[in-house]
């Protein structure tokens, strides 16, 4: 496995697929008093490489060094090409994007979320968590993408979410429970070493078992070092001050603010998915919360594909990043 002191990293996600919540019809957001937020199931890839390079162009320009792409079932995978919908990107399509990605002096990044909330992806291996066959299924995926993306120094497993409550309108939710969850997520782990790739995890199950790291697993056992972490905290539209005074809460970044002082490197992650202004503020609460030292970088996340129509918001998420390392760093 590559050196996992790597350098601050700056990192964008690139949707090539919709597909990873399980509500086809989409999601009823409690903390904005039911509005409906659309999340529908595509049934074929959009695939839009004209704007997926002006997106790759921008984060470039914009001090990006990590590009993230999370194939989900848009890729026509060797191993498993029953999972690819209509439409779905072939791997020569894909390898020079790869290889145009690393002349833009950045780092394609593999990205799969193998969480029971976000999983849909997989068809019909969604309904086969924790059977042999989708062991079988995650570790051909991880291994041949580490393959194809050219043994990536990272491998973004997701894991987040996978709780009752963000399930709550799903027409199927699965969630694992504690000491199955942290099998698998080892399970993940030790896939994603074999094949030399660090594994990059969510942290929601930080907050999801705490009674679990108090009694039967020390955190040390249960998160090994060498994991790089991060968080669903995107979501949230907080002050500043709201935040630090505790009159608000956010039990994501309070994970992060306790695991880098416990010595885990974490990537925060950012998006404006629901405002503009949230990157800025979980900024501004990383720099009074976390252990400086360990937090590894920003993981910018739009959680939208890659599309014309959607390319404004996305170039915004990778121009943006910029100022928000100038911000990080006092300027």
């Amino acid at each position: 496995m590559k050196d996992t002191k790597t350098n601050f990293i700056t990192a964008y996600a690139a949707f090539l697929t919709s597909n990873f919540s399980r509500d086809q019809e989409g999601v009823i957001d409690y903390t904005e008093n039911y509005r409906r937020v659309e999340m529908p199931f595509e049934k074929t890839v959009t695939k839009d490489i004209p704007s997926f390079e002006r997106l790759c162009d921008t984060a470039a320009e914009n001090g990006i060094n990590k590009f993230l792409i999370f194939t989900g079932d848009a890729l026509r995978y060797e191993t498993h090409p029953e999972i690819a919908r209509e439409g779905a990107w072939t791997k020569a399509e894909l390898k020079k994007q790869l290889d145009r990605i690393r002349g833009l002096g950045m780092e394609p990044i593999p990205m799969l979320d193998f969480s029971a909330a976000h999983d849909i992806w997989l068809g019909e291996y969604s309904y086969m968590v924790s059977t042999p066959e989708y062991y079988k299924v995650c570790e051909d995926l991880i291994g041949e993408m580490c393959d194809f993306f050219g043994k990536p120094s990272l491998f973004w497993i997701g894991l987040g979410e996978e709780n009752a409550e963000a399930q709550l309108k799903y027409d199927y939710s699965v969630v694992r429970g504690d000491l199955l969850f942290m099998h698998d997520m080892h399970f993940l782990f030790d896939v994603c070493r074999k094949n030399g790739a660090r594994p990059w995890v969510c942290c929601d199950f930080y907050n999801d078992f705490p009674h679990l790291f108090a009694k039967t697993m020390p955190l040390e056992k249960a998160l090994p070092k060498d994991v790089l972490v991060c968080d669903y905290a995107a979501r949230y539209r907080y002050p500043t001050q709201s935040i630090i005074s505790g009159v608000k809460r956010m039990p994501n970044l309070e994970a992060l603010r306790d695991l880098t002082a416990a010595g885990y490197q974490a990537t925060p992650m950012l998006s404006s998915w629901r405002n503009a202004w949230t990157p800025e503020s979980i900024v501004d609460v990383m720099k009074i919360w976390a252990t400086r030292e360990n937090v590894a970088g920003f993981l910018r996340c739009p959680f939208i594909p890659v599309r014309y129509e959607n390319l404004y918001k996305l170039l915004f998420e990778a121009k943006n990043t910029k100022k928000i390392i100038e911000r990080w760093n006092g300027k």
